[in-house]
């Protein structure tokens, strides 16, 4: 058979040979080609060296000033240089970046961008890329604007205040079993990840807590703030963030509530890099944890509700 490949033995050595090639085929010495304790090495070499595609989950935009501005304006020139800036500066460790360009005027414009505090760099780049590209299809002509991916957000305005309002997400599966010590998990845990978050530690303000909720869930939540924010401007944005949670997401199987400055979310499956899975053996439930499960079904990915409160508001001042 022609290119048929059959092992053989030489000298204690098992190799690889190819026997009845065509005339044309091109042959290269066994002992490179087809060792088995080479070509395994071979194909780690050439599948390191493919890029990964990055999956960018978009989860909305929003232009709340219905001010426009004309195209081949001063704004749109300051515009273009302040997503120029933000994409150009996609790669600084920090996650975040932000920028200025005009003098106060008319024509000034403020932006920032903030990935995620689990983002690579590679990710962080390509989000921020994307979200470059996308936030003025979304928001044509608009003078303020957000948009935001799962793993990051774009924000710019002609405003240097922050009259920012919240955007709330939701599963719209509920827990149904054991409420009380769900929310009472939630709720400690929370508080937990926002005063971590808000002092900062890591340069990010950036925190996430998976724990056992019993012997059959974990629960795994995230708080985030943009790192120039202090720690009072940071915890009491994410000390909103959390009413705001209760108002949309009570009793729900996950939740999230965004600000352009800061931003939580829990959920009952993994969604962050390096969440623990569940190990009953070295992180135990609670003694009095109860034992059945809190959903009747298994968990899944939240086909996305929102909504987008007009009378709860954050100022910032840039």
């Amino acid at each position: 058979m022609a290119g048929e490949i059959i092992p053989f033995s030489r000298g204690g050595n098992s190799n690889w040979r190819l026997i009845n090639a065509p005339n044309n085929a091109t042959t290269m010495p066994s002992a490179i080609i087809f060792n088995p304790f080479i070509f395994p090495f071979l194909f780690f070499l050439i599948s390191s060296a493919v890029p990964t595609t990055i999956s960018l989950d978009y989860l909305l935009s929003d232009c709340p000033d219905t001010t426009t501005f004309s195209s081949n304006s001063s704004f749109q020139t300051s515009l273009n240089s302040v997503l120029s800036f933000l994409s150009s500066n996609s790669t600084v460790q920090s996650g975040f970046h932000k920028t200025t360009v005009g003098d106060g005027g008319d024509s000034t414009v403020y932006g920032i961008f903030l990935c995620r505090g689990d983002d690579t760099e590679d990710v962080c780049r390509t989000c921020v890329a994307t979200a470059v590209e996308d936030v003025p299809v979304k928001c044509p002509n608009r003078k303020q604007a957000i948009i935001w991916y799962d793993v990051c957000m774009i924000w710019y305005s002609n405003a240097s205040v922050d009259y920012s309002v919240p955007i709330s997400l939701w599963n719209p599966d509920f827990i149904t079993n054991n409420v009380t010590w769900f929310t009472n998990v939630l709720d400690d845990t929370m508080n937990k990840i926002v005063l971590t978050a808000a002092m900062g530690h890591s340069g990010k303000k950036f925190a996430t807590a998976d724990v056992n909720i019993n012997m059959l869930r974990k629960l795994y939540t995230l708080a985030q703030c943009t790192p120039d924010l202090s720690f009072t401007d940071c915890y009491n944005c994410l000390m909103e963030c959390i009413r705001q949670l209760t108002n949309c997401c009570s009793e729900r199987q996950g939740g999230r509530v965004l600000f352009s400055r800061c931003n939580i979310r829990y959920e009952i499956y993994p969604f962050y890099e390096n969440a623990a899975a569940l190990a009953p053996d070295t992180a135990p439930a609670p003694a009095t944890a109860p034992a059945t499960d809190l959903v009747a079904a298994p968990p899944r990915p939240p086909a996305i509700s929102k909504s987008i409160s007009q009378w709860h508001q954050i100022l910032i001042a840039f």
